[in-house]
Order: C-alpha cells, then structure tokens, then sequence
C-alpha cells in the first residue's frame, strides 16, 4: 500500500508525499526523456524528488526510502546550518519555519496591494511583509503563529479526539518553551504555539500523545499501547521530536 498522497495542483503533476519520520517530499513526474531520478533539498528546506513518469509512484517512494539515512543527515546539517546563521534580525530571504519546511521572508508587497499591503502574508510558497512594518515583525510573527498553530491543532484534536473517544474539556494555545503539549489534572489541553513550526506528522504524534494522557495520567505501558494503536511508528517520532527539541528550533521569537 502507498502512503499517503496528496494532489498539490488540479494538473497532478505535482504530488505530496508523506513518510514517516520525514517531511513532505513533493513528488515531480516528468513524462518527457529524462532518464535519471534527482532527489533535492532546496535552500527553503523544501525536499523534491524528480523522476520519469514510467518510473511510478511505487518505485519512486521506494528510491526515497532507500535514501532516508541520506535525508536524515542532509536534514539535520540543514537545520544545524540554519541555527549558525541565524539572526534575530529579520532580512530578505530570511528562512522561517511552518510546518516542517522553511519558507523564504519577503520585502516585495504583494501584487494586489490593498489591506494585504498592511499585514504579515503567507502565500504558501514564502512569507511577505511590507518593509514598514519591519519594525513590528517579531510582533506580527508572533500572532501569526499562535493563529496558524491554532489552525491546525483544532481539526487535527478533533478527528483524533473522535477516533480515540477522548474528548478534552478545554484546548489552549501556550506560549510554554519547553513543552510542545501538556495536559492538566482537570483534562484541559495545552499546546505550544511553536508546534506550528512541526511537520504535520509530529503534530499528530504530540496530539495523540496528551489526548492519551485523558485516559492514562502517566507514561505507563497502557498509555504506550494507546499511542501506538493511533500512531504508527510514535517511537520514531518521539526520537525525531528530542532531537528536534535538543537543538532547539532554528528560528525563535523572544517574546511571550
């Protein structure tokens, strides 16, 4: 069975695939002469893998794979790179964090102009700001990324909170550093805002994760065997999150 895949564009020419332990690799089909396979990590963090169509989907994840130990290393170098170059001042191309990609900071004001002229703006490829509110960028960051963990924390407790017949009493957004998400004695959820910097895949692990903790208030083998049952592979994912959390992510805002 294949894992998951996602349409990127109506043309399917684009294709986004989810393994485990990894970020999204966009899939790229060529259906012209090209006879080799390239596997690439952009300066965004973005993974592309280019292949000829007649290749198929199935042997192409299978090369991916066959390279995971490479991505891991080429990954991790990425993001150690990232942190040595890393400022806190905010400069074109700047890379920031969602999602588990990095996307380049832009000055150039959108096209349509208008209210989009006066706000912090993801188009999905790269964040732009208007150079006069630079000023104002740790700030504008900020509410952007409490509104977009927010975003994907609710539907993502949701659909598992129905699946694991564990529903919190309360879900906030934290500003909480060393902790991606907690759960407390009277069942509320708390969920860092950081979590938006997170591949998806972790984030259905760390939801999982304090969901079981409304059954099980512990790390018990119970609570393991719950995980588990809901996330294949949580020990993977538990090792990539300490690694993550040991070198800490490479961009931060100071404030809250």
């Amino acid at each position: 069975m294949f894992p998951h895949l996602q349409k990127k564009r109506s043309t399917a020419r684009y294709i986004a695939l989810n393994l485990e332990g990894l970020p999204e690799i966009t899939l790229i089909p060529s259906r012209g002469r090209r006879k080799t396979i390239s596997l690439c990590i952009h300066d965004n963090g973005r993974i592309t893998l280019r292949f000829p169509a007649r290749l198929g989907i199935g042997r192409a994840t299978d090369f991916i794979r066959s390279k995971t130990k490479w991505l891991e290393k080429k990954l991790l170098a990425f993001r150690s790179n990232s942190q040595v170059q890393e400022t806190d001042d905010f400069y074109e191309g700047k890379p920031i964090p969602y999602l588990g990609r990095y996307f380049p900071l832009s000055w150039n004001l959108p096209q349509e102009g208008g209210a989009a002229g006066r706000q912090l703006v993801f188009t999905g490829e790269k964040f732009i700001l208007p150079a006069h509110l630079k000023g104002s960028a740790e700030e504008l960051f900020l509410s952007w990324y409490k509104k977009a963990a927010s975003d994907v924390l609710m539907p993502t407790v949701t659909h598992y909170s129905a699946l694991m017949h564990a529903v919190p009493k309360n879900i906030r957004i934290s500003s909480a550093r060393s902790r991606w998400g907690s759960c407390s004695a009277k069942d509320t959820l708390s969920f860092s805002w950081r979590i938006a910097f997170l591949p998806q895949d972790i984030i259905d692990y760390i939801v999982v994760h304090e969901l079981a903790h409304l059954t099980h208030k512990n790390h018990s083998r119970a609570f393991w065997d719950t995980v588990g049952n809901f996330i294949h592979g949580y020990r993977t994912k538990n090792k990539w999150l300490r690694n993550y959390r040991c070198r800490g992510p490479a961009w931060k805002i100071k404030k809250n």
